[in-house]
This record gives C-alpha cells, sequence and structure tokens, in this order.
C-alpha cells in the first residue's frame, strides 16, 4: 500500500467479527493495529497471524477513549481510520477514502455515515449521522469514557459513504449489551446530576420511553424497513428505559445507604420539577 493509512481497530473477543472487518480494509491500509482488551478468543491471533497487524494489549477499564488514543499513539502514517470490530466498509466507501486522503489536503478529518444492521440487514430509511472515522495524526483525539468523542483541530468534510455496522444478531445480545452499557451510563449520570429528581426519572422510563418509540418508528422512518425497522425502534426505545432504571435503582440505593427510610423520606419530601 501506499495510502499512508492506519486502521485502527478496538477488540474485546471479536473472533466472530475480526475476519470481515479486515477484509474490507486490508487492500488500503498501510499498517492495522488492534487494540485489545484481554480477548480470551482467538481474536488476537487471527489478527496477527492472517493480516500481519500490531496488536496492544490494554486492558479497557470503561475507557473507550483511552483505547482509541492508545492506537492513535502506536499510529505510523499520516491517515489513521478507527474503526469497531463489529463495521465493515464497502468496496465503494474504501474508494471514496483513498480519494479523499488524496485530493483534499485542507481538511484534518472526513466524516462517514455508519448504517446499523440488525441480523445481518441493513437498515435503509432510517437517517444515520456522519461520524468523524478518518483523520490526520496529531489533529486529533478522543475525550470521554463512553460515547467517547472525537476532538479535530481542523476542519472536517463529510463524505458522501457509508459504514455497515452489525450490530444486532438476537435480542439475548441485543439486551446483554444495553445491560452492559447502561450501567456505565447511570453512574456518569449521577456523578453529573447527583440531585436528580425521582419525578423525572419515573417520566423518562414510562412516557419517555413511549415518546422514543413513536419517534423511531414514524418520525425517524424505521417503519417503512419491515419488521427489522421496528425491532430498531423496539430497541432505541428499550435500551434508555433499562439505563433510567439504573439510575433510579442507584438512587434508592444511595438514599437508603445514609440511613434514611426511603419511602418515607420520599413521601415527605416535595418533588423537584423535572
Amino acid at each position: 500500500m501506499n495510502n499512508n493509512l492506519t486502521v485502527i481497530v478496538i477488540t474485546k473477543n471479536e473472533e466472530k467479527n475480526i475476519r470481515r472487518c479486515l477484509d474490507s480494509i486490508k487492500d488500503i491500509s498501510d499498517e492495522i493495529i488492534i487494540v485489545d482488551d484481554n480477548s480470551m478468543d482467538r481474536t488476537v491471533e487471527i489478527a496477527q497471524k492472517e493480516y500481519n497487524a500490531k496488536v496492544i494489549s490494554n486492558p479497557l477499564n470503561n475507557d473507550f477513549a483511552n483505547q482509541r488514543n492508545l492506537g492513535i499513539e502506536h499510529a505510523t502514517c499520516d491517515w489513521i481510520f478507527q474503526m469497531d470490530a463489529d463495521e465493515v466498509v464497502p468496496k465503494e466507501t474504501s474508494q471514496k477514502i483513498i480519494k479523499a486522503i488524496h485530493n483534499n489536503k485542507d481538511y484534518a478529518a472526513f466524516n462517514i455515515i455508519r448504517r446499523d444492521c440488525i441480523y445481518n440487514i441493513p437498515l435503509m430509511h432510517v437517517p444515520f449521522a456522519s461520524l468523524a472515522r478518518i483523520f490526520k495524526k496529531g489533529e486529533a483525539q478522543y475525550s470521554g469514557k463512553v460515547h467517547e468523542q472525537l476532538v479535530i483541530k481542523g476542519k472536517s468534510l463529510s463524505l458522501d459513504a457509508i459504514v455497515l455496522h452489525y450490530n444486532i444478531f438476537s435480542i439475548e445480545q441485543m439486551m446483554q449489551k444495553a445491560l452492559k452499557y447502561s450501567t456505565l451510563e447511570a453512574d456518569k449520570i449521577i456523578e453529573n446530576t447527583p440531585d436528580i429528581s425521582i419525578k423525572k426519572v419515573r417520566y423518562k422510563i414510562s412516557f419517555g420511553t413511549i415518546k422514543l418509540f413513536l419517534k423511531h418508528y414514524f418520525k425517524r422512518n424505521s417503519r417503512k424497513d419491515g419488521e427489522v425497522g421496528f425491532i430498531y425502534a423496539v430497541i432505541n426505545s428499550i435500551s434508555p428505559a433499562i439505563l433510567w432504571l439504573k439510575v433510579l435503582e442507584k438512587l434508592i440505593l444511595r438514599d437508603r445507604g445514609k440511613g434514611e427510610n426511603y419511602l418515607e423520606a420520599r413521601s415527605q419530601k416535595p418533588e423537584a420539577r423535572g
């Protein structure tokens, strides 16, 4: 290759996904870096032996920004493409990426659209935002432990290109993922808004869930994607509900931990406005 492009993938037990991901970028990358969170399967073996990838073993410790920044530090190319192991780059997108980094030197980063797939079926009608994934080394860095954001120094350009995100294979897998990430996010909510009211949390769980379903199913047009579109709308309603249930749980345990009679204390306190 002579594209001066490093592809970075963060992994954790991605044996089932890693080949599909790396096959989609092996022809455009000059370097592949895997930042692995102590995988117990064959993820590292496959990446090293079959794709000659450079592997950096580092525990995640619930800090996704640190994992991605670690990969950036070890990159030797001028351009970096950040990926997840459950993503795939179509050939037409590969061509657009290479054209962009060779012909648009005034930009520090390029955005591409990540299109979710459910049971390997892409959602064709749901609008997805462009994400900054391709950038110059030294011009961008990640911040935020969960739902990390790329902070870019220079200008960015949105490409008419997509990456396919194969993220939902079963309802059980979706629930496990929602439970895992909701714990991290609930801790963050409690830390940032310690005085959040029970009334607001109850609203988020009840009416908020209904509003989210209607938003995704009608306003975001997931109904046009048939059965998988319906599942998408439900998933994106249930997952936030699980998050707010965990916030409620943490508030209850926190108040009881202070030695209060929780129900009596709550009945005597006027609810704060949500």
